[in-house]
């Protein structure tokens, strides 16, 4: 019987079921015991889940058989939210409410035979099985190489025509939308008009939104833009990002498909059908243009946050500044100039005297697109975000939650007094990792409660 804490908690309940199989021959997933929705854009271009499950073996035989012939399967996965799991209603049934749905592909699945808990009640004829899920409009993306496009301002066709697109940009060669500043001059498809024409009747709705500050678009004016043809659909905003410099400072292009909220504050979705989200993410400035949560009245969340571990902020790695995400590195057989960004410093000698270095004790080659303004420029915001904005890094733990709260292009306040317990109101913290974790919440019961664990950027507290 559960405890009366547990009865407090959010519960939930996942279903796979195979669509359009009308005589029911292919048994449904409903045995969950794990499942994990990982969103991380610094890293990748789109979300997945990992998912461990007990699966009927009649089950596991087609999905296995269609998975080596090439042929991923098709699967719906519906979450609900139960109410009242421990009071029976006139029903005798849990109340329970549809928060999302939606269509994957099941691209691994994985036999764990010697996982069995002495405590788990298998059922017969059925095998704990580990699968990975991907959402079936990001995965044709990254096998289709159809983007073959080179792109160019907009000129009048007709003698009476004015200028449509006079100056092209690389921002709105990825997304076309109220975020683009020449939205009220250009008529150019964006890979994103692309994409929304090519798969939304097909699957769901598809939307677009930027969490940065228009202070940071490059407004370099291309003569043409082109993506190369054997470039994966899913790596065209990368590879323009990289090459083009869209904004300023380090920017990132990410599908949020499994997310349960909005970020345009439209109305709760009806049926648990939650768009997928095509998101341009910029930390320049994010202090001032990200949207501040304020958590101190979810106790759920509050009595529930623990600081996991706290990381000096040190890109040794390059997770934000990737390969050409501000500079392109020379190669061998580029031509290039040297140029000085700044005064060389003056060194201190034995004597205590100083003498100005003839050179640089180090340097960088690199390539800008544009011209060296721009590239100075994008310099400098870097250095801006990494020494003037980001303070370091933190990982946190919310246990017994709700997944809808926390989502990228956020501000949260989740320090407290040390002293007092309250809340300080300090907006500082922004994610740049999300991992939504349903855990069985007990072996003999098939319900799951939620855990969130994330990466939050601690920004430089101005006050």
């Amino acid at each position: 019987m559960p405890t009366e804490e547990k009865t407090a908690a959010n519960v939930y309940s996942f279903i796979l079921t195979r669509p359009n199989d009308y005589d029911g021959k292919i048994p449904h997933i409903t045995d969950f015991h794990y499942v994990a929705f990982i969103r991380n854009p610094i890293l990748k271009q789109s979300t997945y889940i990992d998912i461990q499950a007990v699966v009927p073996m009649a089950t596991i035989i087609i999905i296995e058989n269609e998975i080596n012939n090439g042929k991923f399967p098709l699967y719906e996965l519906s979450c609900y939210e139960l109410k009242n799991i421990d009071k029976i209603n006139e029903s005798d049934k849990n109340i329970q409410k549809l928060i999302y749905t939606t269509f994957v592909n099941i691209v691994n699945i994985t036999k764990l035979i010697d996982n069995n808990s002495p405590d788990r009640i298998l059922t017969e004829g059925s095998i704990p099985t580990r699968m990975l899920v991907v959402d079936p409009v990001s995965y044709q993306m990254s096998q289709n190489t159809g983007f073959n496009y080179i792109f160019g301002p907009k000129v009048k066709e007709h003698e009476n025509d004015t200028e449509i697109n006079p100056h092209l940009i690389a921002l709105e060669t990825i997304i076309n939308n109220s975020f683009n500043p020449q939205i009220q001059e250009s008529k150019l498809m964006s890979f994103m008009d692309y994409v929304i024409k090519k798969y939304s009747a097909q699957f769901q709705n598809i939307k677009q939104h930027v969490l940065a500050d228009k202070n940071c678009i490059n407004f370099t004016k291309y003569d043409q833009i082109m993506v190369p043809p054997t470039l994966p659909e899913i790596n065209v905003p990368e590879y323009i990002i990289n090459t083009y410099k869209p904004f300023n400072s380090p920017t990132f292009w990410f599908f949020d498909i499994f997310n349960f909220a909005n970020y345009d504050n439209a109305s709760t979705p009806s049926n648990g059908k939650i768009p997928i989200w095509s998101l341009l993410i910029n930390f320049f400035n994010c202090f001032n243009i990200f949207k501040k949560i304020d958590i101190s009245t979810n106790v759920s969340i509050t009595m529930n946050t623990k600081l996991l571990k706290t990381e000096q902020f040190i890109d040794n790695f390059g997770i934000f500044n990737r390969p050409n995400a501000i500079v392109n590195f020379i190669s061998p057989n580029m031509t290039h100039t040297q140029v000085s960004l700044g005064e060389t410093p003056n060194v201190l000698r034995t004597d205590n005297s100083y003498k100005k270095q003839t050179s640089r004790i180090t340097s960088m080659k690199v390539y800008y697109p544009d011209s060296l303004q721009y590239a100075k420029k994008r310099i400098e915001e870097c250095r801006k975000i990494f020494i003037e904005q980001i303070d370091r890094i933190e990982h946190y733990e919310t246990t017994l939650t709700t997944p809808d709260w926390l989502q990228f292009g956020q501000l949260y306040n989740l320090e407290f007094d040390t002293a007092t317990g309250i809340n300080t109101f300090k907006y500082i913290h922004t994610p740049i990792a999300i991992i939504n974790i349903f855990k069985r919440r007990e072996m003999k019961d098939d319900t799951l409660e939620c855990i969130n664990k994330y990466t939050m950027i601690r920004l430089v507290n101005k006050s």
